[in-house]
């Protein structure tokens, strides 16, 4: 059951009740997701960047492609992004 109020939104023409109680969750919900989807692409590319060879370790230590380097720091930077606004607030 949906929780309606009397007043409708001049711009979308949704009622009120949308705003309050439904796209908090929904918004909530598709940021999960997107983090999901985020780990797992991140964890494919650097899987399939170790079969390729273009990640090798030399004595403990990671040696890593240029082009390599750029894809995995574009896509650890909204990570960041994100587990600083959840630390911040």
């Amino acid at each position: 059951m949906e929780s309606r109020f009397i007043l409708n939104d001049p711009v979308f023409g949704l009622d009120v009740g949308f705003y309050v109680f439904r796209l908090p969750f929904t918004s909530a919900l598709s940021v999960g997701v997107c983090d999901r989807a985020l780990i797992v692409t991140l964890i494919a590319v650097v899987w399939i960047h170790v079969a390729d060879r273009a990640i090798e370790t030399w004595r403990g230590l990671p040696n890593v492609a240029p082009g390599v380097r750029a894809q995995l720091l574009t896509l650890l930077g909204p990570a960041g992004r994100r587990a600083g606004r959840l630390e911040h607030g």
